[in-house]
């Protein structure tokens, strides 16, 4: 349990046992059963606004240490500086309004207790009472003031200290990824030293078998069955042949042909290629930012990641759709989306959508989307989804903005911080 819920709970017990010992049926009753409706309302309220849940639980505080103080001789009681507790918690915690607003209440909470105290309507303004009343107001403020201008440094530390703690997290965070990466690049360069030998060790009898059936084929053969055969034998020579392709370009560093292109231009130029062989019930929307800046892209490796998205998307859709083809410039960096009104991606495969021979479809490697990542991420760039079942799927790419300088080296472009108002 929290100090201040120690403190309310306290109090409140006390102020019960003194009105059960001490208290008459009058306004005693009206303060204890009110103090106590009145905070498990402002508790709920504070469970509910954790934002504001200090100054609640000071309210709360303030009403529990008036019942008790009305019940054990009101403005003189010896519990008044129970007051002092959310006081002295808000003006080390809260900026100067909270303070101000804590004091404000505790004054109006002790003052009451005279207001309505049996003896009241015998008082007069010159009387010690009041003196006394006012004096113990105004050593609230006082302590508040002081509490908060002393607790001024503290708070700035405190600030520092937790946007230090924000910047380590984060840097931590972007340590652990770049571990990540280099694991996997180490890995990758692994596989690709190993993949190599096992292509040329394939390639060799296969190149001999597609020559053997091509001069088959090319040959005058009166046996239907032989030509079948062979031509089953050829288009299986060439479906693995690009297998050992796909398989090499996945596993072998990409190294790309920078240039600063208009990412906009190339995606308009995928779209056009595959119009042709678009089926008729899917539609499809560019919606691209009109002030989207160069950057330093390989024109075609960028042109067969859109591609293969793009062919995703549409495969997604047996049953016709839509496709929205969207860009848009956010500080240093460009994202490309690929929204789709498919059938959507199961949740379960969401985190094995990038790895390699991974597939969900009745023909194709299962290296296209691992392909891209890795062509996306020799740009610094990075590849995300989101998808549900039904609903559709969202490929977004998001790379930086570079430039390409005098001497051929890659540095950020100093664009502006401007976020393009193109609605989502």
């Amino acid at each position: 349990m929290k100090l201040f819920d120690q403190i309310n709970v306290l109090t409140a017990v006390a102020a019960l046992v003194f009105f059960l010992l001490f208290g008459d049926a009058g306004n005693a009753r009206l303060y204890v059963y009110g103090a106590f409706f009145g905070a498990i309302l402002l508790q709920y309220l504070a469970s509910q606004h954790l934002k504001e849940k200090h100054l609640i639980d000071s309210l709360t505080n303030i009403i529990l240490t008036t019942t008790l103080v009305y019940t054990t001789g009101a403005y003189e009681s010896a519990f008044f500086p129970l007051y002092t507790i959310p006081i002295i918690i808000i003006a080390a915690e809260q900026h100067l309004k909270g303070v101000i607003l804590v004091c404000t209440l505790a004054s109006i909470g002790f003052g009451s207790t005279l207001i309505f105290s049996p003896q009241a309507h015998e008082l007069t303004v010159f009387d010690h009472e009041i003196f006394e009343t006012v004096s113990k107001i105004i050593l609230f403020f006082v302590i508040g003031l002081v509490v908060y201008f002393m607790g001024r440094e503290y708070r700035r530390e405190k600030i520092q200290t937790a946007k230090m703690i924000a910047s380590l997290e984060a840097q931590n965070t972007e340590l652990q990824r770049a571990r990540t990466e280099i694991s996997r690049q180490e890995k990758m360069a692994a596989i690709g030293r190993l993949s190599a030998g096992i292509a040329h060790e394939i390639r060799n009898p296969l190149s001999i078998i597609k020559s053997s059936t091509d001069l088959i084929q090319s040959m005058e053969l009166e046996n239907l069955r032989c030509r079948v055969l062979t031509a089953a034998i050829q288009e299986e020579a060439s479906r693995l042949n690009e297998f050992i392709n796909d398989f090499l370009r996945y596993s072998r560093p990409v190294k790309l042909q920078l240039e600063q292109r208009d990412i906009n231009e190339i995606l308009h130029q995928v779209v056009n290629l595959a119009q042709e062989t678009l089926p008729p019930h899917v539609n499809v929307i560019e919606t691209y930012d009109p002030h989207l800046p160069l950057t330093a892209v390989d024109r075609n490796a960028l042109h067969q990641v859109f591609l293969n998205l793009f062919l995703n998307a549409i495969q997604a859709m047996p049953h016709g759709g839509q496709l929205t083809l969207k860009t848009r410039h956010i500080t240093h960096r460009i994202e490309i989306a690929f929204i789709d009104t498919g059938l959507g991606i199961p949740r379960k495969n969401l985190s094995m959508l990038f790895e390699p021979f991974f597939t969900t479809k009745d023909e194709g490697t299962g290296l296209g989307l691992a392909i891209a990542a890795n062509i996306i991420s020799e740009h610094g760039g990075r590849i995300l989804v989101d998808s549900e079942l039904g609903n559709g799927t969202v490929f977004t790419i998001v790379l930086p903005i570079r430039d390409i300088t005098e001497d051929g080296n890659i540095e950020d472009s100093p664009v502006s911080d401007t976020v393009s108002t193109h609605s989502d």
